[in-house]
C-alpha cells in the first residue's frame, strides 16, 4: 500500500478539492504529514503578509483547510499471462 497525505480545501457548496498542483497540473501529495502541514502553514503565513501589505482585504479561513491520508492499495495488476499465446 502506498500512502501519502494532501492539503485539501473547503469549497461551498461542492466540499474538499486538492488545490495543489504540480508542474504538470497534477495533484500534489507529499509523502509525510510533516511535509503536507509545512507547505500548508507556509501557505497560511503567505496570505496573511499580503494582508498585512495591503495586497488581500481579507485571508483565507485557517479551517478551510484539512490535510488528508491518501492509500492507494493496488487490487489487482494485470500479468503477463494474457500476452502468451
Amino acid at each position: 500500500m502506498n500512502t501519502h497525505y494532501e492539503v485539501e480545501m473547503l469549497f461551498y457548496p461542492d466540499g474538499w478539492e486538492n488545490c495543489w498542483k504540480d508542474d504538470n497540473n497534477a495533484p500534489l501529495e507529499f509523502n509525510t504529514f510533516d511535509e503536507a502541514l509545512a507547505e500548508l502553514n507556509c501557505h497560511l503565513t503567505d496570505l496573511e503578509e499580503a494582508r498585512l501589505e495591503g495586497y488581500l482585504q481579507d485571508t483565507d479561513n485557517a479551517h478551510d483547510y484539512r490535510i488528508v491520508k491518501v492509500s492507494r492499495e493496488v487490487v489487482h495488476q494485470y500479468s503477463d499471462a494474457f500476452s502468451a499465446a
